[in-house]
């Protein structure tokens, strides 16, 4: 794994950082099987999608994974605990590999924990020393060193969603739109593209990222229907019903 970003990273501003918050384990709460079937249907993707024009086209994918986990209860960092059998953090991190003819590179942006220990050596990790001002610093953190590098687009996702399809990926990557978000049953949510053109668009500060650009440019916003699940893993029930699951 490379570190390339040293202190042009952290350079970014005083005003922000970040990673997603997450968390898992304790207790069993007490779920009903109904909560459980609640989560289940997964949309299919789209038949027909506008896709970006053919041609030399630099995307890097980015994994936010700087933030504390202050929800999770458990003996260690809530990436760091294993989920089915290893580090929360692999899910997201391999799916985003499986994608990797969409991507010149992948990125992880970590923060409260030294994740290298746990992540293969194929991904670029950025660390991001402001993480407790929120999550839009470490989006910059990112896309600073994704224009010194020359990318003309980055797609987004976050350590804690392990269900998320390598070829949902695949499908925002290669969409046309400056602002692409994945479209499960349970709603918008990561992966997300943001092509350069907005990249000035996005908050310098604070604990939402792409999501607060959404929110205000509605009209900016292509979904696009894909495989596999939305679902965060941010409490010990979201850990209780995963696991239900996927047993």
């Amino acid at each position: 794994m490379t570190n390339p970003a040293g202190d042009e990273a952290n350079d970014v501003q005083d005003d922000a950082s970040n990673g997603s918050d997450l968390s898992i384990f304790s207790d069993t709460p007490n779920i009903t099987l109904e909560e459980l079937e609640a989560d289940d249907e997964i949309i299919e993707p789209d038949a027909e999608l506008e896709l970006e024009p053919e041609g030399p086209y630099l995307r890097a994918a980015v994994i936010l994974a700087a933030g504390e986990g202050s929800r999770f209860e458990g003996p260690d960092h809530k990436l760091l605990t294993e989920v089915n059998g290893k580090p929360l953090i692999l899910w997201a991190v391999e799916s985003a590999l499986a994608a990797t003819d969409c991507f010149d590179e992948v990125i992880v942006v970590s923060g409260a924990i030294d994740l290298d220990v746990v992540l293969p050596d194929a991904v670029t990790i950025l660390h991001n020393d402001d993480w407790k001002l929120g999550q839009a610093i470490s989006l910059q953190v990112a896309l600073r060193y994704a224009g010194m590098h020359g990318y003309e687009a980055v797609v987004v996702g976050l350590g804690d969603m392990p269900a998320v399809d390598p070829e949902a990926w695949k499908l925002v990557a290669r969409a046309a739109g400056e602002l692409v978000t994945a479209e499960y049953s349970d709603g918008q949510r990561p992966p997300v593209k943001l092509h350069a053109d907005i990249w000035p668009l996005l908050p310098l500060g604070g604990d939402q990222g792409a999501r607060t650009l959404m929110q205000m440019r509605p009209d900016l916003v292509t979904a696009v229907s894909c495989p596999g699940l939305g679902q965060d893993l941010d409490t010990e029930r979201d850990l209780y019903k995963w696991n239900s699951k996927t047993r």
